[in-house]
């Protein structure tokens, strides 16, 4: 049960972003959501299942009506929350999962861990 979720005192999570080295993107997502919607909507990523902008706000997208599970408001609200994720491509998600308060532990590497810690940049500053 949810409920049972709700209650607990640890969880453990991992990010998926919205590129193509998303396991998510090319196996999981609904067969009328593309990468490229989600994008338009804003979304950088998801915890759960639900998609997320850089702010950490769950994006204005069907799929997030669809997804049976916690609510980021009470994921939050779990005393101990480690997200392990790693690479380039998931900075996006891991800094809108800090911002939203869904990381106590993160469990990343040694270039992710680089990255996290420089000033963000603006996509079109961003290297290749």
């Amino acid at each position: 049960h949810l409920s049972d979720c709700a209650g607990c005192d640890v969880a453990l999570l991992v990010a998926g972003d919205v590129s193509d080295l998303s396991y998510m993107v090319r196996y999981g997502l609904p067969q009328d959501v593309t990468a490229q919607s989600l994008r338009q909507a804003g979304a950088v990523g998801d915890i759960l299942g639900r998609f997320m902008d850089p702010a950490g706000q769950e994006v204005d997208h069907p799929i997030n009506s669809r997804v049976a599970g916690l609510s980021l408001s009470d994921l939050a609200a779990i005393p101990h929350k480690v997200l392990t994720a790693a690479g380039r491509h998931k900075v996006p998600i891991i800094r809108a999962a800090l911002a939203r308060g869904l990381v106590d532990v993160l469990i990343t590497d040694d270039v992710t861990s680089d990255l996290l810690m420089a000033p963000e940049m603006a996509p079109e500053e961003a290297p290749e």
